[in-house]
């Protein structure tokens, strides 16, 4: 807790399968107020955005997972975090998701030998 500076905030990215869907559903959610989710989070700092990401199972699994990691990667940067606390709608969301794009080299993934 020493190296979490004050005030900090958490964001949750929630990723799983249900067999009750028949198509994904995502929600990106930014709180009023940050809260403390219990045990949600590996340290006590409150939650400010949670995504989640539900889907039936099938073979696209893996890409709920590798979105729940895009995700993440957002959220710790912090010209596209500022853009999460500012937006209004939807638009702004993709648009700051469009600049962050703009700004990263995004490499393939390995080889998985």
């Amino acid at each position: 807790m020493k190296k979490i500076p004050a005030g900090a905030e958490a964001s949750n990215v929630l990723v799983g399968e249900v067999d009750f869907l028949s198509r994904p559903v995502i929600a990106f959610v930014r709180l009023e107020h940050s809260v403390l989710l219990g045990d949600l989070t590996e340290v006590p700092i409150p939650t400010r955005f949670l995504f989640i990401l539900l889907g039936p199972p099938s073979e696209e699994t893996a890409r709920y997972h590798e979105i729940g990691r895009c995700i993440a990667t957002l959220m710790s940067d912090e010209v596209f975090h500022e853009v999460a606390y500012k937006a209004n709608n939807r638009d702004d969301l993709l648009a700051g998701i469009d600049e962050f794009m703009d700004q990263v080299t995004v490499l393939p993934p390995g080889n998985k030998a």
